[in-house]
This record gives structure tokens, sequence and C-alpha cells, in this order.
């Protein structure tokens, strides 16, 4: 069993320099399709960001069917929906988070529309792995999370919370076997 802890009381660190000035950052995005279970393994990763940003706009990206298990969440100011409906619902979604004027993105997610959301937002930090498929297109490529945290397995809570302390942020909460 993996026991998820993450308390306000831990002492959180960044796991690496800050790859931008984040005094000015005003605007943060949070990319995270398709499933519900990685979509709440993603709440850790709201709550670094705002204990970090505090008077931020922390905004994140999820499917329609997913997106009433972040409503009301203390950490989200606003759950940017994609609805079904193919390309035409990726093109509405697209312009709007473009309009939107994010400073920051993280792509938690990977997969391919994730990915061209992440770069059509135009933010001029655009994070993710550099493993990703068309890793090319965020601007801020971390290594694995792996070498991040020095462990040679890592649980979904550790990678998301490693794309967010590679850039600075301070994060903690790592996933304990508890056997």
């Amino acid at each position: 069993m993996i026991e998820i802890r993450v308390m306000e009381g831990d002492e959180a660190q960044p796991l690496a320099h800050a790859r931008w000035d984040w005094a000015s950052v005003r605007k943060v995005l949070l990319v995270r399709l398709r499933s519900i279970g990685d979509t709440v393994l993603s709440t850790p990763s709201l709550f670094a960001l705002r204990r970090f940003l505090p008077h931020a706009e922390i905004d994140i990206l999820v499917e329609d069917w997913v997106a009433p298990v972040l409503d009301q969440h203390p950490h989200v100011d606003k759950v940017v929906v994609l609805e079904r409906g193919g390309f035409s619902a990726r093109a509405r979604v697209a312009r709007q988070i473009r309009s939107a004027g994010y400073d920051v993105v993280y792509n938690l997610h990977g997969g391919t529309t994730a990915t061209f959301l992440t770069r059509a937002t135009g933010a001029r930090h655009r994070v993710g792995f550099k493993t990703y498929q068309y890793a090319q297109l965020h601007n801020h490529q971390a290594p694995p999370s792996s070498l991040l945290w020095g462990e040679p397995k890592t649980h979904s809570v550790e990678q998301q919370l490693a794309l967010l302390g590679w850039t600075g942020v301070p994060v903690s909460g790592r996933a304990r076997n508890s056997r």
C-alpha cells in the first residue's frame, strides 16, 4: 500500500534552482487530462503551488467528466473544462487558454492532446518531462522524476510534484511504502 502524506508541517524544499523569476508569476495552469484517479493525485501539486504562490491565480485544465472532482477545491481558482467533441472542442479550449495569459503552464499528463494544449497557451514558461512525446513543445524539459527524487521508482504524486520542484517550487510529501 502507498501512503501519500502532504501536510502543512512537512519541510518543503525545491528539487532544483528556480528556472525563472517567480515574483513576476501571476497566473499558473496545470494540465491534467484523462484519469479521475490521476486528477485526484494532482491535488498535492495544487497544494504546493498555493503554498508557494498564495496570491497567484491557479487554474487546472481537465476533461468535462472529471471536472466535478475539483469543483470548489480550495487551491483552485478556476477549473478549465475540455468538453467532448473532438477537434472543435480542443480548438475552443485552446483559444480560451491562450487568451487567459498564463505565465506558467505545467503539463502533468504528457499525452499528445495535453502537450499540444500546453503549447497552445503561449505561456512564457511551458513545463513537461523531456521523456514526453513532443517534449520539444515545452520550453522547459525536466529530467525523469526518479532522477529528481533520487529513487529508482516514483509514484504518480511524486512525478507530478517533481515537475514543480524542478522549477523551484518547494515540494514535500514523498510517497512511502507502508508495508
